[in-house]
């Protein structure tokens, strides 16, 4: 009788401990929060850039970039790419873009800027005609695949610094951002698409001839790539 009292009596402490933490555990209750900030300020960092422009064909260096294509064709790949070197590690970025209302520009576009009108080439012949171009950025130098910007996310359209509200519209400071620090390279449309990518990077230009007319000539001479602080 005295080992099955024990057994018992063991029993009894084993639940009322087990009882108690169980009880504890449901009745937590916050006594007090000391919140404190902790911040880093960084120094340092650089923006810089400078760029190349290269032959697609055997990577030689260029002088401007260049298409000779027949009148009806679509989206075309300039015969040369962008290589860009840059540095962004300081706040600030790279945007891209052409400027054909500048006092440079050669011809200098005609007709209503608009929201779209105006960005790409324009016709020596008809300054108020336009081709469209895009560009496409990468990590390492290939021949990609062309596309239709409203398609292909990879691809996005020229804007002109002249349209209407270029770089304070969000679309068009999209359009036109290559890359930004802390963010990286700008790889696909959409305002979360960047990620790291080793400098140099190749930039490929494109360009729709659906709409040329035989025996003209499109020319910008304002295509701008510009490295800026904010």
């Amino acid at each position: 009788m005295k080992k099955i009292g024990k057994i018992i009596f063991i029993s009894i402490i084993l639940s009322l401990v087990i009882g108690i933490g169980f009880v504890s555990a449901q009745q937590f209750q916050s006594i007090r929060i000391s919140t404190i900030t902790a911040q880093a300020n960084v120094t340092g960092g650089q923006l810089a850039m400078f760029v190349e422009i290269r032959r697609r064909d055997n990577n030689n260096t260029a002088s401007n970039i260049s298409w000779t294509v027949p009148a009806g064709s679509g989206w075309t790949l300039a015969d040369q790419y962008i290589l860009l070197h840059s540095t962004l590690t300081q706040s600030g970025g790279i945007r891209i873009y052409t400027d054909n209302n500048a006092a440079d520009a050669n011809p200098r576009y005609g007709g209503s800027f608009g929201e779209n009108n105006g960005a790409g080439l324009i016709s020596t012949s008809s300054n108020t005609a336009f081709l469209p171009m895009a560009w496409l950025i990468q990590d390492n130098v290939s021949n990609p695949q062309t596309g239709d910007p409203q398609t292909s996310y990879s691809w996005f359209y020229f804007k002109d610094r002249s349209q209407t509200n270029f770089w304070s519209n969000a679309d068009t400071r999209d359009y036109s951002t290559v890359a930004r620090a802390g963010y990286g390279y700008h790889f696909a449309q959409g305002p979360d698409n960047y990620g790291a990518m080793p400098s140099p990077n190749p930039i490929y230009i494109e360009a729709n001839f659906v709409n040329a007319v035989g025996g003209w000539t499109y020319r910008t001479t304002t295509l701008r790539i510009e490295l800026f602080s904010q």
